[in-house]
């Protein structure tokens, strides 16, 4: 008897031997701090030499930055339902601004998975998640209040900073009449922006937005140091999506769409990626994949509903061999420029070139469209003809180019 006892305690502490090492094993902290408006060409280390961004920059140099990072929607509240849900706001019924419909309840919010594995999860305080429900219920703490320092002692934590000072709102207001540090006749216009003393005013106190988003994220970054959790802490950086002048939000553009991503990973935690420090990435993210990789540093397998890929982590997933070619994008919001009704029901649509999307991913989508495909390969015939309409006019044939990335925006 006594020997039938002393096997399944045998059995127990010869398991119990090697889940210790992964009970103890460190979880990585995860920062992210956002910021709004800001496409990708504003930031001086995506090239803006007029643009001082010296923290962002430092970063870049400590982390990994992202040449082709996008936002799934050129506005915010249709982004953010995809960042959250780690899906595409057309296959939830997100992607009108402001629509706040309920959603299928197999849609999950990401943070859920990391309070279930033991995460404290805090976000400060941008919501605007374009949904039916109480945005801020799923979070440990979702406030102006809401910080890491607070969570009980022990626990890893994902905290969010959102600075708004880059919104396109300080342009207007009480913001359209302070000092500028940038003169307007100093500031380089792109080609795309007619000279007019109202551009130049408007870019140059961009420019001064820009310099104070900086600093703001150089706040956060100062006091994670000096909490002493930089090195046990991954810090995201990324803006929401392009903006504020012409071509920029709400413009399916590169403009509007591509986005700043700068990553950095503590030297405990470099296994977690295939890049080092000083790395700029020229593989496809966007924001669909900002979930199945929060999810990935942890450890978690992408849910089946979630429909990015994770490109860092335990699970990450190389990218696809990435092919150019035109696709068909729907977008809209409810003060369309054309029609108030949804591109859906009215035909309307914009095109822009954008990478070959994964099969899978394609059936997806289309499967779960009540209107059908909403990403379609166009034939041979549609690419010789300008058969395509957006507000009555016919766009210009887009090109079916397999070698060489697009030119929109620059």
């Amino acid at each position: 008897m006594k020997r039938i006892v002393l096997i399944p305690i045998a059995v127990f502490l010869f398991c119990l031997n090697f889940a210790l090492p992964l009970l103890a094993q460190e979880k990585p902290n995860i920062l992210w701090i956002t910021s709004e408006d800001n496409s990708s060409h504003w930031i001086g280390c995506y090239g803006n030499k007029q643009s001082k961004t010296p923290r962002i920059d430092a970063l870049a140099k400590e982390g990994i930055l992202f040449e082709n990072a996008y936002s799934n929607a050129p506005v915010c509240a249709v982004a953010r339902a995809t960042i959250l849900m780690g899906a595409y706001s057309p296959t939830m019924g997100t992607q009108h601004m402001r629509s706040r419909h309920p959603i299928p309840t197999k849609f999950r919010p990401n943070v859920e998975y990391l309070r279930a594995a033991g995460y404290y999860c805090t976000n400060n305080n941008k919501t605007d998640y374009n949904f039916q429900g109480n945005d801020n219920s799923y979070w440990d703490a979702s406030s102006g209040k809401a910080h890491y320092k607070n969570r009980p002692e022990g626990k890893p934590f994902f905290a969010i900073f959102n600075t708004t000072v880059s919104h396109e709102s300080s342009l207007f207001g009480k913001g359209a009449d302070e000092p500028r540090r940038v003169k307007p006749e100093d500031v380089d216009l792109p080609p795309y922006l007619p000279d007019l003393p109202e551009i130049r005013k408007d870019y140059a106190r961009y420019l001064d937005r820009i310099e104070d988003m900086d600093k703001e994220v150089g706040k956060v970054l100062d006091e994670l140091e000096k909490s002493g959790l930089a090195d046990s802490t991954i810090v995201f950086y990324y803006a929401d999506h392009g903006g504020i002048l012409p071509r920029g939000k709400r413009y399916l553009e590169q403009t509007g769409v591509k986005v700043p991503l700068v990553i950095r990973i503590p030297e405990k935690f470099r296994n977690l990626a295939p890049f080092k420090a000083g790395d700029r990435v020229t593989e496809a993210v966007s924001f669909v994949d900002l979930a199945p990789t929060l999810l990935s540093i942890v450890g978690i397998d992408t849910p089946v509903q979630m429909q990015g890929r994770a490109f860092l982590g335990a699970k990450r997933v190389a990218p696809a061999p990435m092919k150019w070619n035109s696709f068909t994008l729907t977008a809209s919001m409810n003060s369309s420029a054309c029609d108030a009704a949804s591109p859906m029901e009215n035909g309307n649509t914009s095109a822009i070139s954008i990478p070959t999307f994964p099969p899978r991913l394609i059936h997806s989508i289309s499967s779960a469209s009540p209107a059908g495909p909403l990403i379609k390969k166009p034939t041979s015939t549609e690419n010789s003809a300008a058969t395509t309409k957006h507000c009555g006019k016919p766009l210009a044939p887009q090109s079916n180019s397999t070698t060489s990335p697009p030119t929109h925006g620059k």
